[in-house]
């Protein structure tokens, strides 16, 4: 394992061809909470203007582009893994979730959103107590 650090390239790191991302970006995670559901998804670099968000087709579709900010003829260059580009995530909503009162904030290159759930959704929770018997 040591010796991967120690070679520069590290081997199955290819200079000169793309890594072939197959992640998903941009990274999100998304966590029910008692009243919605909270996305927290990662723009590093990135501001507000940046970013569109929509409400289509039962989803939240978000998109954007991230501008390059280096020289491709670089010699000094060994080894390029940011990201840059175009980019397009769609989140199709929970289905107890309320479209009109989705709320979108931008803070520090992490964009979050709050899809509340609708009030019928609600209504309908409730604990049911459990008896021993």
């Amino acid at each position: 394992m040591f010796d991967l650090f120690t070679r520069f390239p590290p081997e199955g790191l290819s200079l000169s061809e793309p890594r072939g991302w197959i992640d998903p970006f941009p990274a999100l995670d998304m966590a029910e909470t008692g009243d919605g559901y909270d996305l927290s998804i990662e723009l590093p670099g990135m501001g507000a203007e940046d970013v569109d968000v929509r409400l289509k087709d039962g989803a939240v579709v978000i998109s954007g582009e991230k501008s390059d900010e280096h020289e491709e003829d670089s010699p000094e260059r060994h080894i390029s893994e940011r990201r840059w580009g175009s980019f397009r995530r769609r989140i199709a909503l929970p289905p107890d979730a309320d479209p009109a009162r989705i709320e979108a904030r931008f803070t520090r290159g992490v964009l979050r959103l709050h899809l509340p759930k609708s009030p019928a959704a609600l209504a309908l929770e409730k604990t049911i107590p459990v008896k021993e018997s």
